[in-house]
């Protein structure tokens, strides 16, 4: 799946987390590691994106 963030787009596997009242997604880039994920709570609904890569 292609994942566009503010520090690139990528291509991605996304693996989804269900816990009683909470889903987490999360998207894996090779040789990047995290560029998305998602929380979804009731009705809220959190995103984070990576900004920037860091090697290291």
């Amino acid at each position: 799946e292609q994942i566009k963030t503010p520090a690139g787009e990528f291509k991605a596997l996304s693996v989804e987390e269900t816990r009683p009242g909470i889903v987490t997604r999360t998207w894996y880039a090779p040789n990047v590691g995290i560029v998305k994920r998602t929380i979804r709570g009731g009705a809220t609904k959190t995103v984070f994106l990576l900004s920037s890569p860091t090697t290291g």
